[in-house]
């Protein structure tokens, strides 16, 4: 029996301080709640007469973004500025418990009364916690409507990644023409859109499990005499180098309409290049381990 509980409340606060000027607060929690119950009583299939067997796994989900913006928008003439200022976090806290048990003597109980088991089996437990920072700044500019232009830059920290390696800066440039709106096109009156544009960016990419750059325990068994002991060994290399995968695309299109955009489209042609790539290189067994996660490939 899997039951799951989602509670998503997104709350806004907008103020406007002067002319032009503008001030907007986003917050979105996120709360999840996961309930796993399985019950398997003797004569089912998995235990065919033996001892029923039981487990319960509980799951509590924490998260939440708030984000900071700061717009501000003025028109001289025929000039219309921008500025957009961002401050964002988002974070995220799990904490997971599994217990599971054999030999219950009621079988009617299923997974409620887990307690009443005579031998205890496995359990496991666990939290993770991540964050993402992030700070933006935009600027657009516009002429008489036709000539537009737009810059941003964006910094991003992770707290997925190793010190030294957590923040990242992505630029973005772009710019469009609409043609249309140019004199020498007003005896087409059957164009009603025609705009030429070009633009750069890059975004990046962290698909690194948190703590997976100090390099995780795991359990191990070994024969201490003829006694077993628990120990621990390195589950994964430490890789403190670990850093952003960013991509970076170039855009160059067009967009057209006919006859008051009752036929429209657009055409693009763009490139993207992705540089210091999240991949698991593969090492000799000799070492020990079966691969490394490295910034290699393009």
């Amino acid at each position: 029996e899997r039951r799951f509980t989602r509670i998503f409340v997104p709350l806004y606060l907008e103020a406007n301080i002067i002319d032009g000027l503008k001030y907007r607060a986003n917050f979105g929690p996120d709360i999840r709640f996961r309930r796993r119950g399985l019950f398997r009583a003797s004569l089912t299939n998995a235990n065919r007469g033996g001892p029923a067997d039981a487990a319960i796994e509980n799951e509590y989900d924490l998260g939440y973004t708030l984000e900071n913006i700061l717009t501000y928008n003025k028109t001289f003439g025929e000039h219309n500025l921008g500025f957009t200022a961002l401050q964002s976090i988002q974070a995220l806290r799990s904490e997971e418990h599994e217990t599971n048990v054999v030999n219950l003597p009621y079988e009617s109980q299923l997974f409620y009364n887990i307690g009443t088991a005579e031998v205890k089996g496995d359990l496991r437990s666990n939290l993770e916690e991540w964050q993402l920072a992030s700070y933006m700044g935009r600027m657009n500019y516009e002429y008489a409507g036709k000539y537009l232009f737009q810059a941003t830059l964006r910094a991003d920290g992770s707290s997925r990644l190793a010190p030294g390696n957590k923040w990242a800066y992505f630029p973005g440039l772009s710019a469009g023409w609409r043609i249309v709106d140019e004199d020498f096109m007003s005896g087409l009156n059957f164009l009603s859109e025609l705009k030429l544009r070009a633009s750069y960016g890059a975004v990046g990419n962290t698909a690194v499990d948190p703590y997976q750059t100090f390099g995780r325990l795991q359990r191990t068994t070994y024969a201490w005499d003829e006694s077993p002991a628990f120990g621990f060994r390195l589950d994964e290399i430490p890789n403190p180098d670990l850093g952003w995968e960013i991509s970076s695309t170039v855009d160059i299109g067009f967009d057209y309409g006919f006859f008051n955009n009752r036929l429209s489209g657009s055409f693009d042609w763009f490139e993207t290049n992705t540089t210091d790539m999240l991949l698991a290189r593969n090492l000799p067994f000799t070492s020990g381990y079966n691969n490394i996660l490295q910034n290699v490939g393009a």
